[in-house]
This record gives structure tokens, sequence and C-alpha cells, in this order.
């Protein structure tokens, strides 16, 4: 009976070990992220003491500095749930990549409709087949910016080196090599 019990923990410890192998896990560069939000807040303060010093009001200035007050409180929101969120990062799964960083909150891109992996500059390009299908899944406000990744790189999914913690050659290596996996597996 002991034996029984012994080998279910074997084969349990294999499969999980297994299914940790196929899934691999990049988290974001938290101090990456920590240095965005201080800046951010440094900007902000200073929009703030703009405002309250201001002696000569000019209705256009004082709406341009609200706005961007917002902006800068919005981008603080969005980099700092990453911030604090374990789960922010890149999954490389058997079934695609699933992200959870930036602006893409819980996508998963599936390998079937990867159609190249793509090496910029300082960028990976994910090239899909049905952008528009992705870009229904995306939040109406994150899909403005979206857009102009499309405009700007000609593809839905940018994926920066800066902000995950792997370095630029063995992020692509692994992403190619699953891609190839999953072609090979179909």
């Amino acid at each position: 009976m002991l034996f029984l019990i012994s080998q279910y923990y074997l084969l349990t410890l294999n499969s999980n070990m297994r299914r940790l192998l196929d899934n691999l896990f990049i988290p974001v560069k938290k101090t990456r992220l920590a240095i965005y939000i201080f800046i951010l807040m440094c900007s902000l303060g200073t929009a703030i003491l703009i405002q309250l010093n201001d002696s000569d009001p000019d209705q256009f200035w004082d709406i341009l500095t609200y706005i961007c007050m917002i902006m800068i409180c919005y981008l603080i929101f969005i980099y700092g749930k990453d911030l604090l969120s374990k789960k922010a990062g890149l999954y490389i799964e058997k079934q695609g990549l699933y992200l959870n960083m930036e602006y893409y909150k819980n996508v998963l891109v599936s390998w079937k409709d990867i159609t190249s992996i793509e090496n910029n500059k300082y960028t990976v390009l994910l090239h899909v087949k049905d952008s528009q299908k992705y870009l229904k899944q995306l939040p109406k406000i994150y899909s403005l910016y979206i857009k102009s990744n499309i405009k700007r790189f000609g593809t839905l999914f940018v994926l920066r080196f800066g902000q995950i913690s792997m370095k630029k050659d063995v992020l692509l290596e692994k992403l190619k090599q699953s891609l190839e996996k999953y072609k090979k597996s179909k």
C-alpha cells in the first residue's frame, strides 16, 4: 500500500514537473516600473505646483495642465497595478502566449494565430493572423494605444525588452522554440 502511494506521488510530481517545464513565466521588471512611477509622480507634482502658483490664469493652459495631470494619474494607475501584481508578466504555455502586463491584460495569443515572431531593436513583434479578434478582447481605452502599435510596427502585439526580466536573445529563442514546437506537434 505504501508503495502504491509513493508511486502515485512520484507520478504526480513528474506530471507537475512536466507542466512546469512546458509553462514558463517571465515576470515584468519591477525596478523599471518603480522608476516609471517615480518619474510620473514627480511630473504630477510639478504640474500641481505650476497650477497652484499660476498668477495669470489662462484657460487654455489650465485645461491642458488638467488633462496632463489626468493622463499622468492614469499611467501611475496602470504601472502601479503591474508593480503590485505578482502575476504581471509573460507566460509561455502550450496553448500560446498569455500576456498579463502593461496594456495587455489577461490576453491569450494562441500559437495557431501567430504567423511570425520578429526581432526589432528594442521589441519583439508578434504578428498574428486576425488582429481584430484580439483587439475586441481588449478594453476600449487600451485599444487606442494598441492601434498606434499597428500603425507604427504593423502588428498588434509589441513586447518591450525593457519591461521583461529576461535577456533579449533568450526570450526570442524561447518564443521561437515554442512556436516551432507547436507547429511540429500540429
